[in-house]
């Protein structure tokens, strides 16, 4: 049992076929430059203080 759980994670890795589908910008961490930036600047505002 416990080597079927720990070898459940060991293929996490990207496949070829599904690089497609994980560049598509709906994808992305951050959805809109605007989010980007205010993030940034509540980021380093907590950093300066």
């Amino acid at each position: 049992m416990t080597t079927l759980s720990l070898s459940a994670c060991s293929s996490l890795g990207v496949e070829p076929w599904e690089r497609d589908l994980l560049a598509k910008k709906e994808m992305a961490l951050t959805s809109s430059p605007v989010d980007a930036a205010l993030d940034d600047h509540i980021y380093f505002s907590k950093e300066a203080s």
